[in-house]
């Protein structure tokens, strides 16, 4: 969305630590396996990784490094195709990718139900590992449409005026 011109102004924050607290490692394992895998190449553009403590100290640290960063007016990719470049938003860079992740997850469907059908008539057992490795995938994509969502209260928020 912001597009690779501003991802120096970018910064990923991590949560929820409080729930790995006490399983010592699994936190930084996973922070390493995103940076490597998923953000890695917004890293090398200059994006920032931080963790978010859920404290008041934490909160400030997110905001220093935004104001120490932002030293002129900065727009994102998706506002400046909408409104300079006059786009409309299935042509937008960031409706590519929304509709990329679709058809990979229509991809992921098909897939799943030829390996179903293949178990049903007696697949082997890795066809029966493949089918679940493709499941999860799948939760993994729909965790994230889901957290996409906006939550009942902004809407009532919204529909009050209250925002």
């Amino acid at each position: 969305m912001c597009g690779v011109a501003t991802l120096e102004k970018v910064v990923i924050g991590t949560t929820h630590w409080k729930k790995i607290e006490n399983t010592p490692g699994v936190g930084q394992t996973r922070t390493e396996e995103l940076r490597k895998k998923y953000w890695k190449e917004m890293l090398d553009k200059g994006c920032r990784s931080m963790s978010f403590a859920d404290s008041y100290h934490s909160a400030l640290s997110f905001l220093e490094i935004f104001t120490s960063r932002i030293s002129e007016e900065v727009f994102m990719q998706i506002q400046r195709e909408l409104v300079d470049e006059r786009k409309l938003l299935p042509e937008t860079a960031a409706a590519r990718e929304l509709s990329a992740a679709l058809e990979y997850m229509f991809q992921l469907k098909k897939e799943a139900a030829a390996l179903e059908a293949k178990v049903a008539s007696g697949g082997s057992a890795q066809d029966i590992e493949q089918l679940e490795k493709t499941k999860k995938t799948m939760e993994a994509i729909l965790g994230q449409i889901q957290q996409l969502k906006t939550p009942f209260s902004r809407k009532l928020k919204r529909f009050f005026g209250l925002t």
